[in-house]
């Protein structure tokens, strides 16, 4: 990575471009292998679905750093600045960090092959005509609080209800998109253990931020940013 980061900016740029392309195809590859499995097994018909556009790593940059949100342009969105039409000249170019850091660039990389697999995903769950239910699945054996409070939902449909904060990612999130059409059991992904965590935590139905610190006091070893107030 040294080596590649020692290269002229625009080359480390073509290169990760590349990296958030691949992400993509390997996004829609398993959600095509995912879909066959159910039909194959006779478990629901499947129509055509053709999705073979892969995600604008455009896009992607766009989501990872926020846009402009974390400056004195917030406000403009992605198609604005796409078209050209941010009265400040501010184009998608100037998302790029700088590459400076190492540690900060693998971070960034990172970063954006988890987008272009989440946008891929989100957007093959929205347009398919056969509207499967998904879940966030976290990877390891321990996630962060509010990583947990959206997987305890388990499968659900992907609709205007589901959205918004149901649907958001934070900053270096790892969780996953899995896709189903029935009921199933993931290895690795207890969610009525998430759930019974959770009511626990918001056992009052109150504000989900004051529940989110409840549950990192409840569960300082079960969540990555617990709280232990015995220490």
């Amino acid at each position: 990575m040294e080596t590649v980061l020692q290269r002229h900016p625009l080359d480390v740029r073509e290169l990760v471009e590349e990296y958030a392309r691949d992400s993509s195809q390997l996004a829609n590859d398993y959600y095509d292998d995912i879909r066959s499995l159910w039909s194959e097994y006779g478990i629901r018909d499947m129509p055509e679905f053709d999705h073979f556009d892969l995600i604008d790593p455009d896009r992607m940059l766009w989501q990872v750093q926020g846009g402009f949100n974390d400056s004195d342009y917030a406000g403009l969105t992605y198609q604005e600045v796409q078209a050209g039409k941010s009265r400040a000249g501010k184009t998608i170019a100037d998302l790029w960090p700088s590459f400076d850091d190492l540690d900060d660039a693998q971070q960034f990389i990172a970063d954006m092959i988890s987008a272009g697999s989440r946008l891929t995903m989100q957007r093959n769950l929205r347009t398919d005509p056969t509207h499967p239910r998904w879940a966030r699945v976290p990877r390891g054996a321990v996630t962060c609080a509010f990583c947990l409070m959206l997987a305890s939902r388990g499968f659900v449909y992907l609709s205007d209800e589901s959205a918004g904060l149901h649907n958001a990612f934070h900053t270096h999130c790892d969780c996953d998109i899995v896709p189903s059409w029935g009921r199933q059991t993931l290895i690795g992904y207890d969610q009525s253990q998430y759930a019974d965590m959770w009511h626990r935590a918001n056992s009052d139905g109150g504000d989900y931020r004051k529940s989110l610190e409840r549950l990192r006091r409840l569960f300082p070893q079960q969540v990555k940013d617990g709280v232990d107030t015995d220490s």
